[in-house]
């Protein structure tokens, strides 16, 4: 809730709001974790405009998590377990997907802004202001 409140201040004074992960995003990782839980919004998350599912070759991803400079966690451990099934629950949001698997960091936000240059959408800061 906090988050959306953030974000909604960032909408109205005109700001643009990128955010890595959002509600489908916890609710399919604590689905495929096997957290049994219903939430209920009443509203209060805004929707974004545009979202995408990031995705990525199952051993560059395994590559990619071990060069991280931090310390693996039980979460990480029970994420790499179920990682099949949360990525099937993502996926049933119909998201478009970017394969990052051959990509640097610039070329996957270039594949963003393209999708959102080809797909614009109305200003939702009338909704806000």
């Amino acid at each position: 809730m906090y988050s959306s409140i953030r974000v909604a201040n960032e909408l109205v004074q005109g700001r643009s709001v990128v955010v890595d992960g959002y509600i489908q995003r916890t609710l399919a990782y604590h689905d495929g974790m096997g957290a049994k839980a219903e939430v209920s919004t009443n509203g209060a998350v805004l929707s974004p405009d545009y979202s995408f599912m990031l995705v990525c070759d199952t051993v560059i991803r395994s590559e990619r998590v071990k060069r991280r400079a931090r310390e693996r966690t039980i979460w990480d451990e029970i994420e790499t377990e179920n990682i099949e099934e949360i990525n099937r629950r993502y996926l049933a949001n119909d998201f478009p997907q970017i394969d990052t698997s051959q990509l640097a960091t610039g070329e996957v936000i270039d594949r963003i802004i393209s999708h959102i240059a080809a797909n614009p959408l109305e200003s939702k800061l009338l909704r806000w202001s």
